[in-house]
């Protein structure tokens, strides 16, 4: 969260302070509420209007949640709105990253933009970190593959070192970490997409204008296209050739093409280097001021 407000913002929202802002806060309880009764998000939307007095506690919840969410938005775009208001009345060059350039060039309306800012910061938090969090539990299992990584990161890098971006290029083990998390557990259940032709696929005609549910944990667990799919291998994803790329549409978790995810790229680059920095610190041995140390 803290990460993906200080691109989207432009902003800290003081998440790793020893005492956290209400308004970050207020935000937490908001996303807390959105994800804790997703299912119940589900329904909201499927239940029809006139149900929604009889039943109405999935459609109050979900109203509740996102009004917290699109408030903690309003108040972060209002900020910078104020900010480049008093450069540009000062006539001082203005400068910033996503924020900025929304709300100088105005290609999007002020709603617009309070509507993509929340979306984004949503989008990017919970599933980062849902991420991150299989990945902890998959080396915990597989203490042969984290002894591996944990190699190759100390090789490469050497202790005492804080990753960069820089690095991540040079630890193919970490990326392939987080493609193998993502094959097993994959944040989303599935993409959905309209077919613009007609088309024909595994002998089935599919014509114009079908929705199609695509289900990720389907093809990224079919043995043909993933031989031993139980099997957590990072390294099915390391070419023998030492480079790391290796292609396979059984797995695409981010979506692929024009429609793919925005923030891939920002929310891959925060999985290695924290995990690449995790990876240097579980492995250091513990210490005990008030023990002997073995």
């Amino acid at each position: 969260m803290e990460g993906m407000a200080a691109i989207l913002y432009e902003d800290r929202l003081g998440c790793l302070e020893n005492e956290i802002p209400q308004k970050s806060q207020d935000y937490i309880a908001a996303l807390h509420l959105m994800f804790s009764s997703f299912k119940m998000t589900m329904y909201a939307g499927a239940i029809p209007k006139w149900l929604r007095t009889i039943i109405p506690r999935p459609w109050e919840e979900f109203c509740s949640s996102w009004d917290g969410l699109f408030s903690f938005s309003q108040i972060h775009v209002d900020k910078r709105l104020g900010e480049i208001q008093d450069l540009v009345s000062r006539g001082e060059e203005v400068k910033g990253g996503l924020l900025t350039h929304m709300l100088v060039t105005r290609e999007m309306n002020l709603e617009e933009i309070y509507a993509n800012m929340t979306e984004m910061l949503l989008a990017g938090v919970d599933t980062t970190s849902f991420t991150l969090s299989w990945a902890c539990y998959l080396l915990a299992r597989h203490p042969e593959v984290q002894q591996e990584i944990y190699e190759e990161v100390t090789r490469t890098l050497g202790h005492g070192t804080i990753p960069t971006a820089d690095d991540v290029p040079r630890l193919p083990l970490i990326r392939g970490l987080v493609k193998e998390t993502l094959r097993m557990f994959p944040v989303l259940p599935g993409n959905g997409r309209v077919t613009q032709d007609d088309l024909v696929v595994g002998g089935y005609f599919i014509p114009k204008g079908t929705q199609l549910a695509l289900c990720h944990y389907s093809t990224s667990m079919d043995q043909d296209n993933f031989p031993g799919a139980d099997d957590f291998r990072p390294d099915r994803w390391i070419r023998k050739d030492a480079t790391d790329r290796v292609d396979n549409f059984g797995s695409i978790p981010f979506g692929y093409g024009i429609r793919s995810c925005i923030g891939r790229r920002i929310a891959e680059l925060e999985m290695h280097l924290a995990l690449t920095q995790l990876i240097l610190s579980i492995n250091q041995p513990a210490v005990f001021p008030d023990r002997k140390q073995p």
